[in-house]
């Protein structure tokens, strides 16, 4: 079950959706994935927070704190350590991310839709 954040009450006490793109949540993800190389650089300029679902975020949390030793696997294997593989949707969910990655230079300036 996906959490609302905090940002998506209006002070009259209804849900307002703040912007978002899963889209390119999902591309950014996984460009960081099939291009390690850019984790550094993309957590220059974009922040957990940054990204609207609570899978995603904890997705990149990881991502960043593994930097370039990010994989599947060891993204997988710390996601299952603290017991979030559920809530991210699952090992397919987390194994469909760099195909939803169009190429490293375009998942880089999704960086923008994101933040």
């Amino acid at each position: 079950m996906e959490r609302i954040p905090a940002s998506a009450h209006a002070s009259n006490g209804q849900l307002r959706l703040p912007p978002h793109n899963p889209d390119a949540e999902r591309a950014l993800l996984g460009t960081m994935l099939r291009e390690r190389s850019i984790i550094g650089e993309v957590a220059d300029l974009v922040c957990a927070e940054h990204f609207y679902g609570f899978g995603h975020q904890q997705i990149f949390t990881v991502i960043v704190a593994l930097g370039e030793r990010a994989d599947l696997v060891t993204v997988a294997e710390r996601l299952t350590a603290v017991n979030l593989m559920d809530e991210i949707g699952g090992v397919s969910y987390l194994a469909m991310l760099p195909d939803a990655a169009p190429s490293h230079v375009v998942g880089f300036r999704v960086c923008f839709f994101v933040e």
